[in-house]
């Protein structure tokens, strides 16, 4: 079987490095945050509401106060079924081979490093940069214990000034990164200046609000939800992901989405989404009635007790081969 990758101009076919991506529609009983609404609601709600103050929780000084409650969110988010398929098509978009180098932009606790290390063992090389010192520290031992360790450095370093020179690496990757930036576009080219001619960047982000839920009350779930997505900079980067990239130069683009169906609210919550305190200023500021606002979480919740709980999310997995 063989699984659809897309490019700007048609679908091709890959053959899949496993049975598993013939799937592109994941089922996961854990659920996933989206919202009722068309692309031109989406963008009018979205703009007239005030700018995101950007996500708190990655600052470097969050991270070092709160080290262990942050690595292991990520461990469960990456050992999730979405998270999980958009590894496999990161892979294939990669196409990593034996002795090539590549670099983990955002890397955290280093998750994702040693797949990588897997690809390019024995003779290559992963690099992974993350702003925050104590992911750097972390990820260092994480390494350390993994089976290619060897083969694996961390560094600190800025997106925005990646500290290498240009096309020092064949590949690189970022996920749920750019998201949380001011300047994505800039990010994605930094990127592409540290890979060589002919070599690959990859970047996978989700598009929040493209996100759909059944709700028994569209327009107060939509309210709550579109708040809440203050908490990023860039909610839909996923959905413009694609236009940055030839944006920022990189050509021969392909697309391989991961797509999700949730059947349990539990999933929301565990992905980061936090829809209390867009409840809360939604009251203060006397958007809809009380009972209204009030309602729509345990809407969600009963929902889920009873087994009808319906969630739908994509994330959008692009690459783009750098000029020669």
């Amino acid at each position: 079987m063989a699984v659809t990758v897309g490019t700007g101009k048609f679908l091709s076919f890959v053959r899949p490095q496993s049975p598993t991506l013939a799937r592109l529609v994941r089922y996961e009983c854990p659920g996933s945050p989206p919202t009722l609404q068309s692309h031109r609601n989406r963008t009018t709600l979205m703009t007239t509401e005030s700018p995101a103050a950007g996500t708190t929780e990655w600052q470097a000084d969050y991270v070092h106060a709160h080290l262990d409650e942050q690595a292991a969110y990520l461990a469960t988010v990456s050992a999730s079924t979405l998270m999980q398929h958009v590894a496999e098509n990161t892979h294939v978009l990669l196409n990593l081979k034996p002795g090539q180098s590549v670099l983990e932009v955002g890397c955290g606790n280093g998750m994702f490093l040693p797949g990588l290390a897997e690809k390019v063992f024995p003779a290559g090389r992963v690099v992974g940069v993350d702003h925050a010192d104590a992911f750097v520290t972390e990820a260092r031992k994480n390494a350390a214990a993994c089976r290619h360790g060897t083969i694996i450095s961390i560094e600190s370093g800025d997106a925005y000034k990646l500290p290498f020179g240009n096309g020092t690496f064949d590949a690189a990757h970022c996920e749920r990164v750019l998201m949380h930036l001011d300047d994505p576009t800039a990010a994605v080219r930094e990127m592409a200046r540290v890979v060589r001619a002919g070599g690959v960047v990859v970047a996978a982000e989700p598009d929040w609000p493209g996100m759909q839920f059944d709700h028994p009350d569209p327009e107060a779930f939509q309210l709550v939800y579109l708040r809440a997505l203050r908490l990023f900079r860039q909610p839909d980067l996923g959905l413009t992901l694609f236009r940055r990239f030839s944006e920022a130069g990189l050509i021969d683009l392909k697309f391989l989405p991961a797509t999700a169906i949730f059947t349990d609210f539990a999933t929301i919550r565990m992905y980061g989404l936090k829809l209390e305190p867009a409840v809360e200023a939604l009251i203060a500021e006397k958007r809809l009635p009380f009972e209204t606002l009030r309602a729509v979480i345990p809407a969600l919740e009963q929902a889920s007790a009873g087994g009808t709980y319906y969630s739908t999310a994509i994330m959008h997995v692009v690459a783009g081969t750098v000029p020669r």
